[in-house]
């Protein structure tokens, strides 16, 4: 499975949402995301823009290549 996965699982556990809330709360299909959770796929520059734009406090660099902490200290 792909880093970047198991990092996006990360943050729907930190946010405690589940997969149709996450897809929703980001503005992707429910099936989409549900292939990146699967591994079937990987997650799309589309899919992290839209965890970026949606969740600022991420860190963009951990979510991309597992740099630094989650959330970005501001």
């Amino acid at each position: 499975m792909n880093n970047r996965t198991e990092r996006i699982k990360l943050i729907m556990q930190h946010y405690s949402m589940n997969k149709k809330e996450f897809a929703e709360k980001i503005g992707v299909q429910q099936s989409t995301l549900g292939y990146i959770l699967e591994g079937r796929d990987t997650p799309s520059l589309t899919v992290i823009e839209k965890i970026c734009m949606t969740y600022t406090e991420i860190n963009v660099g951990w979510l991309l290549f597992g740099r630094g902490e989650m959330i970005e200290n501001s």
